[in-house]
């Protein structure tokens, strides 16, 4: 993976690569970029993983469409970017009609579209399917009272807002991850959550104490 300074908003990029490293499984990517897309392809090369990617912005979707081939599929999903629940239920619709999909096992999640809704909608639909779900940007959600809670803050600078987070409502299993501070994009991070419903909590943490995703932050 490149230095991160090439895209400082793609603050799940050492959580998504550790994850992808340390599992075999097939995946599932619900919003494409730069970020996303390219890292899993190119971590999964060589393999018989498969990926599918999913976008609902047709213009960012043809960005990406190229890049299709025996082991990764993408679709396009008609659902706009209203962040409502009828968008939400629209990317699930289209989920469960997508005879690939429903006919893949997933084992990891990824989670990073537009709306915020599609995202909620998303991560309910496969927290009981997909082994491992990571939510990008996830600080949004308890912040604006969706999902999770906000347990205090954990620094003192005006310029940097980095919580402590509960996430106990919507999964059994789950860990934040932060940038180092000098790495925050705007003011938030953003953080990843790395969740699931699937694992045993010794399961979960075993995985956890595997992953080292400060390596990544070399400068």
């Amino acid at each position: 993976m490149d230095n991160l300074s090439t895209d400082p908003y793609g603050t799940h990029r050492p959580v998504l690569a550790e994850i992808i490293k340390t599992t075999a499984g097939n995946i599932i990517e619900c919003g494409c970029g730069y970020s996303s897309t390219y890292q899993i392809r190119s971590l999964i090369d060589g393999t018989n993983r498969k990926l599918i990617s999913l976008e609902s912005n047709l213009e960012w979707f043809n960005k990406f469409k190229h890049l299709e081939n025996d082991n990764h599929k993408l679709f396009y999903v008609d659902a706009g970017n209203n962040d409502t629940d009828d968008t939400g239920n629209i990317w699930i619709d289209f989920i469960k009609n997508n005879k690939i999909i429903c006919e893949t096992n997933f084992e990891i999640c990824f989670i990073d579209q537009r709306p915020w809704t599609a995202r909620t909608y998303t991560l309910n639909y496969f927290l009981n399917k997909c082994k491992l779900i990571i939510v990008h940007d996830v600080d949004y959600f308890p912040t604006n009272k969706k999902w999770g809670k906000i347990i205090r803050r954990l620094n003192t600078s005006n310029n940097i807002y980095k919580y402590e987070m509960d996430f106990s409502d919507v999964a059994t299993n789950f860990i934040v991850y932060y940038p180092p501070d000098k790495y925050f994009a705007g003011r938030t991070g953003p953080p990843t959550l790395l969740c699931s419903n699937i694992t045993t909590k010794e399961e979960f943490s075993n995985l956890c104490n595997k992953i080292d995703v400060n390596k990544y932050y070399t400068k």
